[in-house]
């Protein structure tokens, strides 16, 4: 960070919001609008809160919206659908032991806005045997009259389709479209047990199972496995498996980057008691590349890791969609945690980056020129940044004449949790924009340098809006190299200590350009093949609208080079000019990477072979005319 460097930022814990009631989980939580501000009380969550005659769906944090669902003493809620229109519960048979699922569509009553009534009703799903567990994976799960004990055993999972739940030995999917149950069928052996579950954006179910506790270590162990939209369950496919004690609860982010876990960090049980603390810990859904969060209390500012004592449910807030276009909105993590055995105390706890924003705009014409460094980020360095950050904004911003030895000429991200914006700024009254400029940045003092302008890896992801970026240099990626392998992962370890070791891939992370104009970037490489202006790796999606690529040169790909299972659209968007030594002036993929290209257009491009586009290496093409498009 030659003129600005901002590096491991920690977590701001929140302990407070005491609730009413004996909640059963946090059955639903609201996502905030794209670039809202005004946190962190900003949006309700709901919790079911068990009553004598009532289950009541209650907002803790200032919306009005309140429901409740009636129910009687033979019934526990377990899951509210996204609408509150279907509501799931765990029902007694005719011996007082819960055995059943059944779930009811509900509607407010005529004429009060709070009470439910149950409208129509599912077939019971019958499938579920009684509670056996070994005493280490939770010591008290029924009170003394047979009803559950708050949420313990019971987790579910909701997504807009359906409703996931999964008891100690059986997991369930309730369809809200047909209301009927399904079983998924994943393996379990004697003593092992179902713990949490969580559901992904493209219909996968994330689900922890207990196997039991280490021969040598005695400490409890948990896997983590993976159920796909067509049923099938199996672990992950991770080099290498991440190491889980007990996981109570699960939530996975909006991008489905990242996976949170509550997992037991130290047993405090006993013969006639609950307790345990759970640590938060963050997995990337990507390799199994698992840390625990660190974070600091209300009261003491002494880095340590989070934990929580006995905690029931966990919940991520941020943004609807999780798109790289809603980079702006905040996000924290919501732990809800009982007090010491139990004792009809519960708490919210709140998780996020306390005021940590990092913003430039046009108005204050911020601008880094000259500036230098050995390894990274020329004019600026971000490393090591929290998911729960409230945002990371440059705004007519202007870097120039800078420069890295490594990579990020200008600009570097490293392992950084949420998408950075880069983009135009209109100040307030002005009739214009100052747009972002980098231009003349270099990184070419090591045979690998990469990223002229801006060089990102292992991060979540970049917005980058109405920016130029002209006559960049770098070995690799002259305008931008975007990679979600981690080169510099702090657990690296040489083969000959861990020949299981493997470089972290994040996948998934996603690159935005709009309105961008790519001009006279070069790659001068030393002893390799340089790649185009804007180079991708890593399994990252990338989308492309309506810039400008024009004059810039490279051995491959002299103005888009896309390989490792990269995934780039590209619309409305012009290719001039763009010269290549070797192939793909205009676009080059390779290694399996993926394009669908859409009204644009490639024009006087230069390279030996595929002056427009070349695809090699398993590599996938899709070209897509706009039908209003003329096609001479």
């Amino acid at each position: 960070g030659g003129g600005l460097s901002a590096a491991d930022a920690t977590h701001q814990v929140v302990q407070g919001d005491t609730l009413a009631g004996v909640p059963s989980g946090l059955v639903h939580t609201r996502g905030m609008p794209d670039g809202e501000q005004a946190f962190p009380e900003m949006h309700g969550v709901f919790s079911g809160a068990m009553g004598e005659d009532a289950d009541t769906i209650s907002n803790y944090n200032g919306y009005s919206v309140s429901l409740t669902v009636k129910s009687t003493a033979t019934e526990f809620l377990v899951a509210l659908s996204k609408d509150m229109g279907h509501a799931l519960f765990w029902e007694m048979d005719a011996n007082n032991a819960f055995v059943k699922l059944v779930g009811h569509r509900i509607e407010l009553e005529p004429g009060n806005d709070e009470l439910s009534r149950v409208v129509g009703s599912s077939k019971p799903f019958f499938a579920l045997a009684p509670m056996t567990p070994a005493p280490d994976v939770w010591l008290q799960h029924f009170q003394a009259d047979g009803r559950p004990l708050h949420s313990v055993g019971i987790a579910q999972a909701v997504t807009d389709e359906n409703i996931f739940v999964a008891t100690l030995d059986t997991i369930v999917k309730y369809s809200l479209a047909s209301r009927t149950f399904q079983n998924i069928t994943c393996e379990r052996g004697a003593g092992e047990a179902f713990t949490s579950l969580t559901a992904g954006p493209g219909g996968e179910l994330y689900v922890a199972k207990y196997t039991g506790k280490n021969q040598l270590t005695q400490i409890a162990e948990s896997v983590l496995m993976k159920v796909t939209a067509d049923g099938s369950c199996g672990v992950p496919e991770w080099a290498v498996l991440p190491t889980f004690r007990v996981v109570r609860a699960m939530a996975l982010s909006n991008d489905g980057l990242f996976l949170f876990l509550a997992d037991q960090a130290q047993d405090l049980s006993s013969a006639t008691s609950p307790n345990e603390m759970q640590a938060i810990r963050m997995t990337v859904l990507r390799n199994g590349f698992t840390e625990t969060l660190k974070g600091v209390g209300d009261t003491t500012a002494t880095e340590e890791d989070i934990e929580f004592q006995n905690v029931v449910d966990l919940a991520i807030q941020e943004s609807e969609g999780g798109t790289s276009a809603s980079a702006d909105s905040p996000r924290r993590i919501l732990v809800l945690r009982a007090s010491e055995d139990f004792d009809g105390s519960f708490f919210l706890a709140k998780v996020y980056a306390a005021g940590l924003t990092i913003e430039m705009d046009g108005e204050t014409r911020s601008t880094f020129t000259g500036n230098s460094v050995s390894v990274m980020g020329g004019a600026a360095s971000f490393k090591n940044l929290p998911f729960s950050m409230q945002a990371g904004r440059l705004s007519g911003v202007t870097a120039e004449q800078n420069a890295a030895g490594l990579y990020g000429g200008a600009l570097s991200l490293d392992k950084v949790a949420r998408s950075f914006t880069v983009k135009a700024d209109t100040v307030t009254g002005a009739k214009s924009s100052f747009r972002t400029l980098f231009q003349g940045n270099t990184a070419i003092g090591q045979s690998n340098a990469r990223g002229g302008a801006i060089g990102v890896e292992f991060s979540a992801g970049l917005l980058l809006k109405g920016s130029d970026f002209m006559e960049n240099e770098a070995g690799y990626g002259p305008a931008i190299w975007f990679s979600s392998i981690r080169d510099f992962d702090d657990a690296y370890q040489p083969i000959w200590i861990n020949p299981l070791y493997t470089v972290p891939q994040l996948g998934g992370s996603r690159l935005w350009i709009e309105a961008c104009a790519v001009t006279s970037n070069k790659a001068d490489p030393v002893n390799i093949p340089g790649t185009g202006a804007v180079s991708l790796e890593g399994g990252v999606q990338v989308e492309i609208v309506g810039s400008n690529f024009a004059s810039n040169t490279a051995t491959i790909g002299a103005a888009v080079s896309a390989v490792d299972n990269s995934t780039v659209v590209i619309s409305s968007s012009t290719f001039t000019s763009n010269k290549a030594t070797s192939t793909g002036a205009g676009l080059r993929l390779g290694d399996r990477a993926q394009a669908t290209v859409k009204s644009s257009t490639f024009k006087s491009n230069e390279a030996t072979s595929g002056a427009a586009i070349a695809a090699v290496g398993q590599s996938i093409l899709a070209l897509q005319t706009d039908p209003a498009t003329p096609k001479d």
